[in-house]
């Protein structure tokens, strides 16, 4: 499904735009741990698992470019 390169990094900006609306939930649930920082979370914790799906995304596009000519 995210085989074609354009697609699948398009597809990648649904990890930091899902991580957004996670934190929104998190602190409608937990309003006792909000702080005066607690915006930063909006900007610090996205670029995390955005990190983790482009390596994870990298990875997977070489192993099968790798295993595609390997078997040519």
């Amino acid at each position: 499904m995210f085989g074609d390169r354009p697609v699948g990094c398009l597809s990648l900006l649904a990890v930091p735009i899902a991580t957004a609306f996670y934190v929104s939930w998190w602190q409608e649930q937990h309003p006792e741990n909000i702080r005066s920082t607690s915006g930063l979370d909006y900007v610090l914790i996205p670029p995390v698992p955005l990190l983790g799906a482009l390596v994870t995304y990298g990875v997977v596009y070489f192993v099968r470019d790798w295993h595609q000519t390997r078997d040519r």
